[in-house]
Formats: C-alpha cells, structure tokens, sequence
C-alpha cells in the first residue's frame, strides 16, 4: 500500500507517510524501504530536488535510506553536484560491500563523472557481485530497468 501511494504521485499521503516514518517504526525492514522510496517520489518539489533524501537520511535508518536512494536510481535522478557529492560522502564512510552502495552506484549512471568516477571503480572492486555490476554498467554510462520492490 505504501508503495502504491508513492507510485500514484499524491502528495497529499506525503504528511501521513513522513508521520509514520518518524512516530511507528514499522515491524518489517520492506515496509521502511517502501517508505523511503514514496517518501521521495511524493516529496520532490522537481527532477533534481534532494530534498526528501537528506531528510530520510537524517532519520538514520538504513532501510529508509535505501528505499531513498532506491526511488532516487529509480527515477534517474540527477541532483546537484553538490548534493551528489554529499550522497558520495555519506556511502563512502560506510563498509565498502554495504547495501547503501548499491542504488546510488546505480544512479550514477547520468552523474557528471568527474565527481563519481573514482566512487564507481571502488564499487565494481568492492567484492560485492550485485554492485560490482551495478558499478560497471554506470561507468558505461547504463542504466538498468529496476522493480519498485
């Protein structure tokens, strides 16, 4: 259901959604993903608005910072180069094989490659075989066709 509303494109669930990721923490990490991503989807005032990602991060919970980072590399999302080198900054400080690697190496696909260039080649060096690849087709300059969930 979540999900739904995110894909539908009405912010007016928007208020509900962020109360909900704030006040009851969902039992199931899927849940908190889906939050993340319609969170996002809802709360972008344009293609390039970051907005709703630094907000999920802020929160500090992994799986709603995935399913941000998932809606972001869903929706081709190409931020400012100052935001992406704060999303950059953010996964760098993380395990080299970690899950908050994956979607933003998938978005960097459509990123200006001077700034992600050294960030994708660790990534598909990483030992992680899911972003290894998700790495290698960004730095050809590839996206991929993803599933909401």
């Amino acid at each position: 259901m979540i999900m739904a509303l995110g894909m539908c494109g009405d912010d007016r669930a928007l208020p509900f959604l962020k109360d909900l990721a704030v006040s009851r923490k969902p039992a199931y990490a899927a849940t908190y993903a889906a939050l993340g991503n319609a969170i996002v989807r809802l709360g972008r005032s344009s293609d390039r608005d970051t907005s709703p990602i630094f907000w999920c991060l802020e929160l500090d919970d992994d799986h709603l910072t995935d399913g941000a980072f998932r809606a972001m590399a869903m929706l081709r999302m190409v931020p400012d180069d100052d935001d992406i080198s704060r999303i950059l900054r953010f996964v760098e400080q993380r395990d080299p094989i970690d899950m908050l690697r994956v979607w933003p190496a998938a978005a960097a696909a459509g990123w200006p490659r001077e700034i992600v260039h050294d960030f994708l080649l660790r990534c598909a060096e990483s030992g992680r075989r899911d972003l290894e690849e998700v790495a290698k087709l960004s730095i050809s300059r590839e996206y991929r066709d993803y599933q909401t969930l």
